[in-house]
């Protein structure tokens, strides 16, 4: 998979979801929240088993992340079980901008 980055965020508002090759023979996703310096904002990063295109993921079908919650600066980690897609979170938000990168090792 080639890297990914979604858009800046600079609102109280969920990124498009960003598509994963979770068919890989070992699955692994390094994932990263840029919060820029001087933002004043709380994201997280969610992740769902489901098709977002075939259908709309309802509040029951998407989760957090283990680690990647409540942040207000720059984090990253990553996920070892696959999923179907990822994407951040605004949950609040007063000024600034963040972002979402993902890289996930190659097939074998």
């Amino acid at each position: 998979m080639r890297p990914q980055v979604t858009s800046d965020i600079t609102s109280q508002t969920e990124s498009v979801w960003l598509f994963i090759d979770w068919e890989t023979v070992s699955f692994n996703l390094g994932l990263a929240v840029e919060i820029d310096s001087g933002s004043v904002l709380t994201a997280k990063v969610e992740y769902t088993l489901l098709n977002p295109i075939e259908a709309t993921p309802t509040a029951e079908q998407i989760f957090d992340d283990a680690t990647l919650v409540s942040l207000t600066a720059s984090a990253a980690g990553s996920q070892t079980t696959p999923v179907y897609a990822v994407r951040l979170n605004v949950t609040a938000y007063t000024s600034g901008t963040a972002r979402l990168r993902l890289l996930q090792g190659d097939r074998t």
